[in-house]
């Protein structure tokens, strides 16, 4: 067995019809073996999204990594070899309404008999159970049904702003390799298999930009339902000024950062009084500002404008459009990107993995090749002997707490660290977040007097532990590596080198604990010329071409992603991910290790197929707002009500069919034109014309319905009431009441992530102030004295609350 892949041995089923395809090749990266059935012929995705010469790029990069067989399951010798896989499967991922295992009689339980420590995930748009089950979603809808697109785009600007469409599966593909891993952990730890009801508008919610945990721009750390209900203004946060080759963007928060600032200005008098160091006061007069910028980055190449603000410890970074990417050397140098021949004579540039193992991507998997290519890989691992079950139990019911026993020391801060910590916590570890006066972490700031600190960090910071420790102190240093003695993990989302800088990088760590688990995850990752940026995500979006492809065409620049926190959620889940599969490890090896995950990665392999593309066509990959041009009607369509809008992406002659009868031209069924998506396109100014007539009289959740009803993939634009209101998540128990401190008044927060019969709800755990566990911890886990707490405190290199 393969020692070094943290899933070597591990192997997964994959019948996955849906863009979530991504799910499985995380655990392929990871070395799990993925066997991935098609029907007779080849699956449906191998003719969706990008085709260049027969090849999808999408399905291609998606599916990377994975062992294809083809399957009829009509045939009494597939599904009995579909049998022989299933019984030596430690996973299953598959969509239930196109895999065809429960028409061949192998439905949930019969599988659960064959295999009762299987995990299996079933996938689908709005989840199997529930009063929307069975309705349709497509990336476009999807955003719409999340509340994502109600936050994109310009308050001046009428019509919201479609997201770049490969970005919502990627999220979803993220959070269903986190719930399939975590069900496996609790399978191999506890012999309980058992099954996942995973929804793609579920996991949307809780993992792209949700209003309702670790809150995005737009929410100003209001609880949810005082969200304001526009489209929220957030061009100011993370201003964007024209330099003399494109763009630039710079994301100054830090009373630190503006002093560099200030000091690349020249000190202006005008900005010199103490009052701009808060944040506040400079978001709240961007027109005393922006002249300012303005005349500093014109006559300057974004290189020159990044170069002297890195300089001055200003967060800064240049657009780049997605052709400029794979020329970049930086990203070059870090091992971003690779060449992949897809096919004889069709070659492409491509990204490589998201998730590091020991500081490395390692060896790249190959392309699944043709359908059954696998043929002869997948037959040898279904005469496999059936492997050791994980000593099955006989319970029933989610798994309380079930990663107790595990310690994580939780030095990550805002978004991306907040969460990664918050997803151990909430399933029972013992999370102690490391935290000081000196260094505090920025998501505990707080813009009510009466909390002392902001709604964003309680959803993140629930049922963790703080300890207060200065660990620029030698003394804060020893006591920091004798926790390290008695844990499991330690998380951290630092610029690459700042552990090492305070002597508490890897080998140190690992000379005290050799199984300890490392997580290192930053903006520009540890290779390369940028592995030393420091970077938010609206810098990453930047550098990675994502920022120009998120706009409106017809501004300039107008770009719209300044109130969305990405890709800071997925990167947490693929960490998640990793330090899962490295725990598994060390129960093979008794070693630990070391998982990364740059959130420039993250957006590259969520750009996958679009760098494919601009690496055979060079400059065609551009915004192209709300315009889609596959099929009809596919947009978005005003409803009745003040800035009501309803999301249909109709992308079949099935499909076509219901919107025809839902708005009043059955006649069109019979057209034979409009039997093919190159004739309905040529038709789609009569098509969204009649549309559009329809919808601008009808209300929002009955247009939703109507269409859902004739199997037409729509929604309405969601905004954060209607998303706690939904019936299909409330049925879910997506939310739960969060009362967070004592005199505030209870919020709803983010409960459970999918519907299992493993993974439990997570409780709604209490947040501490800063250092509050200190005393606690330094006690039972340091053993130390009173008298050497007290010693400790008095010098700052143990705090407590003030």
């Amino acid at each position: 067995m393969d020692e070094v892949r943290p899933l070597a041995g591990v192997l997964v089923i994959d019948l996955v019809d849906t863009g979530t395809e991504l799910a499985g090749r995380f655990l392929a990266d990871l070395g799990a073996d993925v066997v991935r059935v098609e029907p007779p012929g080849g699956a449906p995705g191998r003719t969706r999204g990008t085709v260049v010469d027969g090849v999808s790029l999408d399905f291609a990069l998606n599916n990377r990594g994975k062992k294809s067989i083809a399957l009829d399951l009509a045939k009494a010798s597939d599904v009995a070899l579909a049998k022989d896989l299933l019984v030596r499967a430690d996973i299953l991922i598959e969509t239930p309404a196109t895999s065809g295992l429960a028409a061949a009689g192998l439905g949930p339980e019969r599988i659960a008999a064959l295999n009762p420590t299987l995990v299996h995930t079933a996938v689908s748009d709005f989840g199997g159970e529930g009063p929307h089950a069975g309705w349709v979603g497509t990336p476009d809808v999807h955003s719409a049904a999340s509340s994502v697109l109600s936050r994109s785009g310009f308050p001046e600007t009428p019509e919201p702003l479609l997201l770049p469409e490969p970005l919502p599966y990627v999220a979803a593909s993220a959070q269903a390799a986190w719930d399939t891993m975590l069900a496996y952990y609790i399978a191999v730890t506890t012999g309980r298999g058992g099954r996942t009801d995973f929804s793609i508008q579920h996991a949307l919610v809780n993992i792209f930009d949700p209003q309702i945990g670790s809150a995005s721009s737009n929410t100003s750390m209001q609880p949810p339902r005082d969200i304001p209900r526009g489209r929220p203004e957030g061009r100011h946060l993370y201003p964007i000024f024209k330099a003399a080759d494109g763009y630039v963007r710079i994301c100054v928060l830090s009373p630190r950062q503006w002093q560099g600032m200030l000091q690349w200005l020249g000190s202006p008098e005008e900005l010199t009084d103490p009052k701009w160091n808060s944040i506040g006061q400079r978001f709240g007069h961007p027109q005393v500002l922006t002249p300012y910028y303005e005349k500093l980055f014109a006559p300057k190449t974004r290189a020159q404008a990044v170069d002297e603000g890195q300089k001055l410890g200003v967060p800064i970074a240049g657009l780049a459009t997605v052709e400029e990417l794979s020329k970049e050397p930086g990203f070059a140098e870090a091992g971003a990107f690779t060449v992949l021949e897809l096919a004889p004579g069709l070659s492409v540039t491509a990204p490589t993995q998201a998730i590091e193992i020991d500081n490395a991507k390692g060896p790249l998997p190959p392309l699944m090749g043709d359908p059954d290519s696998g043929r002869e890989a997948v037959l040898a691992l279904a005469s496999a002997p059936a492997p050791v079950p994980h000593k099955p139990v006989d319970a029933t019911g989610p798994v309380d707490r079930p990663l107790a026993g595990l310690r994580v020391l939780d030095l990550g801060v805002i978004v991306a660290g907040g969460e990664l910590g918050r997803l151990f916590a909430d399933y029972g570890a013992d999370v102690i977040k490391v935290e000081s006066r000196e260094f505090p972490d920025g998501s505990r700031q707080t813009m009510d007097p009466k909390s002392p600190y902001g709604l964003a960090f309680a959803y993140m910071a629930r049922s963790k532990r703080s300890l207060g420790v200065n660990l620029r102190t030698e003394e804060g240093r020893a006591l920091f590596l004798k926790l390290i003695e008695k844990s499991d993990l330690v998380l951290t989302n630092f610029k690459a080198g700042t552990m090492d800088r305070l002597g508490l990088g890897f080998e140190v760590l690992a000379a005290h604990n050799p199984g300890i688990v490392l997580s290192e995850s930053s903006a520009f990752g540890n290779h390369g010329p940028w592995a030393s940026r420091g970077g938010y995500g609206p810098l990453v979006r930047a550098s990675a071409g994502l920022s120009l492809a998120w706009r409106y065409p017809d501004q300039n620049p107008g770009i719209a992603d300044a109130v969305t926190i990405y890709p800071d959620q997925p990167s947490s889940r693929l960490l998640a991910v990793g330090h899962l599969a490295q725990l598994l490890r060390r129960r093979r090896t008794g070693r630990g290790g070391r998982v990364g995950v740059a959130q420039v990665d993250v957006i590259f392999n969520a750009l996958g197929a679009w760098l494919a593309k601009d690496s055979l066509f060079p400059g065609t990959v551009a915004a192209v707002g709300n315009e889609r041009d596959t099929d009809a009607p596919r947009g978005l369509f005003a409803l009745a009500g003040d800035d009501e809008w309803l999301a249909v992406d109709s992308q079949s002659a099935e499909q076509f069919a219901g919107v025809a009868r839902v708005v009043g031209h059955p006649e069109w069924i019979d057209q034979a034109d409009l039997a093919t998506a190159q004739g309905r396109i040529a038709r789609r100014a009569e098509i969204d014309a009649a549309v559009a007539a329809w919808a601008g009289g009808q209300e929002k959740h009955e247009a939703m319905a109507r269409l859902q009803g004739a199997g037409v993939p729509a929604s309405y634009m969601y905004r954060t009431q209607d998303v706690l209101d939904d019936p299909q998540l409330i049925a879910r128990g997506a939310f739960a009441m969060f009362s967070h401190y004592p005199g505030i008044d209870s919020v709803e927060a983010l409960a459970a992530e999918a519907v299992s019969t493993t993974i439990p709800t997570p409780p709604m755990g209490y947040v501490p102030a800063q250092g509050e566990n200190t005393r606690q911890i330094a006690a039972d886990l340091l053993e130390l004295s009173p008298e050497q707490i007290e010693e400790y405190i008095a010098s700052g290199v143990l705090q407590e609350p003030k």
